[in-house]
């Protein structure tokens, strides 16, 4: 990934990913079903087609190996890349090709490309000309009718939808009695809560400030202490994403992309606030 974050704190959520980061923390399986639909019915002949994938994610890699197509996946962590790799469950890897390496540093040819994939990949960089000048290098390598699939968090508002303490500590209590996972919680505490403040769009939204206020809280109610060591010790010291609203998302991708319509996963609340999108290349 781009940005100059601790190398550590992937290395540490690839020892975790298959333990403990649980959907739609990772692609859901709705999510990849309308996936899979959307590119048979978008570009004709899959197995000849080209796709490049940002991050390691193991099932957008499935995906494409399961249509045949051929790959490349870059991902700056060599750690996170291998842990990926042994989670991916097409065994036939004749047509990957894999690359460590930060995204701005390599050069694709021009229109070389039928398809780029990433979830949760754009939010990676650490500000909105960086994201911007990412979409300018997808928009260069995709082909005229090629196809940009992705998953990005996004707010609705800049007012989270957790706004009271009274609102946060129901949620914990739903961790405890098992209504809720820990993932599900970890991304609703980071991403919608008044826990991580979001005072313009974007921000670059980490679990530092997160972390600090649920300690806090913890003074008060254990069950914040408890979250917060199991927060820890899954991501690290450090995970930041950049958070926009999604119109601005939405009015940022359009500047590059014309986007088409496409169905949204349902399979969890949270769903809603990573939406897909899909577009092609404003050339």
């Amino acid at each position: 990934m781009p940005q100059k974050y601790p190398f550590t704190t992937w290395s540490i959520m690839a020892q975790n990913w298959e333990k403990h980061i649980t959907r739609p923390g990772r692609p859901c399986l709705s999510q990849l079903q309308i996936w899979r639909q959307a590119i048979k019915e978008n570009i004709k002949n899959p197995k000849e087609a080209k796709a490049l994938i940002l991050g390691a994610t193991p099932e957008l890699r499935d995906l494409v190996l399961d249509l045949g197509m051929e790959s490349v996946t870059i991902d700056i962590n060599k750690n996170m890349m291998k842990a990926m790799s042994e989670l991916v469950k097409n065994k036939n890897r004749s047509k990957e090709k894999r690359i460590i390496k930060n995204w701005f540093e390599i050069e694709f040819k021009d229109n070389s490309f039928d398809l780029v994939l990433g979830d949760a990949a754009l939010g990676q960089v650490s500000n909105k000309a960086k994201m911007e000048k990412l979409l300018k290098k997808i928009v260069k390598a995709l082909k005229s009718e090629g196809l940009l699939l992705i998953r990005e968090m996004s707010r609705d508002k800049k007012q989270p939808l957790i706004k009271t303490k009274e609102e946060a500590l129901k949620l914990f209590y739903d961790w405890q009695d098992k209504k809720i996972d820990s993932v599900n919680l970890y991304l609703f505490l980071k991403y919608q809560s008044y826990l991580n403040p979001y005072p313009q769009s974007p921000s670059f939204m980490d679990i530092v400030i997160l972390g600090n206020n649920i300690k806090k809280l913890g003074k008060e109610y254990e069950l914040a202490n408890l979250f917060y060591n199991w927060m820890h010790e899954v991501f690290g010291s450090s995970k930041p994403l950049l958070l926009f609203l999604k119109k601005d998302l939405e009015k940022l991708l359009g500047k590059y992309f014309k986007i088409l319509p496409l169905k949204q996963c349902a399979d969890y609340k949270f769903c809603k606030y990573m939406p897909s999108y899909l577009g092609r290349p404003k050339k």
